[in-house]
């Protein structure tokens, strides 16, 4: 997913009934944007966020029991200027989206199973975090992302930069393509977002067809038996980062996780005097998909597991222990 684990900053604030009350430190987003990692942190729209928390926990509730999207609606009363989504919409946050979704751990994997000419395609492409490295380095890629918001923002980077791809504004579950590319793939984890069977069978048997016989396509997605220990209600900051005009902080918290995770995120702008411009509050949802679900369903559709890699090394997927599940499929003979 586009954001999802780079939480670097713990916890801010937890109380939950017959349990300590953790230790509480607030810092300044001066000390945040400084880089003082595991240092707690509280910005303006977290404050409203703990409080609603604590409340809840006064009542014996724990915050998994907080309406998801009524926790989201008590946030947009008490921050009148925050923007409130029903599901996320990335075009809201394009032009901003570079500045905290800047992730590179998972370019040589990609890089060193592509060669000059070869036909690529990337789906979930966004503003081209990927998608740049892939054409600089000759690949023939065609970009393919719901949001128009984020393919602009690739397409201004594509001119400067003096690249070529080909922009394709479209749902991955209603690809039109008949076996053009030898390499698909899904970075970022985003697969998780098609929430549902019918959805992510739609979009493996879409993807299926767009590959040449003996095609692969390579599917990442978190395991789930380590992405859910960050599913509990506590509030984390992803970071705060450098802007043209200031800085952005970006916190949020998730419930749920079984499979459905429902994600609250803030992105808050500030000005170079640390004034408040805006904040946008987001809701989005991703399923966690296990090993087996997901090895089934490629199948059906076709597929040949070839590999099923743990990490962006390389490494053998391990069930308990491996952060992400990297799958290789190839599209054989029927």
């Amino acid at each position: 997913m586009r954001y999802r684990s780079h939480a670097r900053i713990h916890a801010i604030l937890t109380e939950h009934p017959g349990e300590p009350r953790s230790e509480r430190t607030f810092t300044t987003s001066e000390d945040l944007r400084a880089g003082a990692s595991g240092t707690w942190f509280l910005s303006p729209l977290g404050l409203v966020v703990v409080l609603l928390v604590l409340a809840a926990n006064r009542a014996q509730r724990s915050p998994e029991f907080v309406s998801w999207r009524t926790m989201a609606r008590l946030m947009s009363d008490v921050m009148p200027h925050s923007k409130m989504q029903d599901c996320i919409d990335y075009d809201a946050v394009a032009e901003l989206y570079d500045l905290y979704a800047a992730a590179t751990y998972d370019y040589d994997f990609f890089l060193s199973r592509i060669s000059p000419g070869m036909r690529v395609l990337e789906l979930t492409s966004g503003t081209g975090r990927l998608s740049i490295p892939l054409a600089k380095a000759g690949a023939v890629i065609t970009c393919v992302d719901i949001s128009q918001g984020m393919l602009s923002v690739l397409e201004r980077k594509l001119e400067k930069g003096g690249l070529q791809a080909n922009l394709l504004c479209a749902d991955i579950q209603h690809l039109d393509f008949n076996e053009e590319f030898k390499i698909a793939v899904l970075p970022f984890q985003s697969f998780m977002e098609l929430v549902g069977k019918e959805k992510q069978l739609n979009a493996l048997r879409s993807i299926y067809q767009a590959l040449m016989l003996n095609g692969r396509f390579y599917c990442t997605m978190h395991n789930p038996a380590v992405r859910r220990c960050m599913v509990d209600g506590v509030v984390r900051a992803v970071g705060s980062f450098e802007s043209a005009r200031g800085h952005i902080v970006v916190t949020g918290f998730e419930t749920g996780g079984d499979p459905v995770v429902r994600r609250s995120q803030f992105i808050e702008r500030f000005d170079e005097a640390g004034h408040a411009e805006s904040r946008i509050l987001q809701l989005m949802e991703f399923e966690m998909i296990d090993e087996g679900t997901f090895r089934e369903m490629a199948v059906s559709v076709g597929f040949h597991v070839t590999a099923v890699f743990g990490d962006y090394t390389g490494r053998k997927y391990d069930a308990e222990t491996s952060p992400v599940m990297i799958w290789e499929l190839e599209k054989c003979e029927a």
